[in-house]
């Protein structure tokens, strides 16, 4: 994960998470976040997930390359 805190969020505040793929591999995913309160950005985050099944990595299900929009290739 790499964040970049750019306001503190406050008690009661009404957030919103925006999640978006930015680099799908074959058994990772490179995700872009942002939390917004309003039009006010809080914090931009870069986060990688990896695929692991029993220790090893594993190949991003199709159904969810296919979801995410990532599955240009049809393989």
């Amino acid at each position: 994960m790499d964040l970049d805190f750019i306001r503190p969020a406050q008690m009661d505040d009404i957030l919103m998470i925006e999640t978006k793929p930015s680099e799908v591999r074959g058994a990772s995913i490179t995700l872009h976040q942002k939390v917004m309160r309003g039009q006010e950005l809080l914090i931009e985050a870069k986060v990688q997930v990896a695929f692991v099944s029993q220790g090893r990595a594993q190949r991003i299900p199709k159904p969810l390359r296919e979801a995410m929009g990532a599955d240009l290739s049809g393989a």
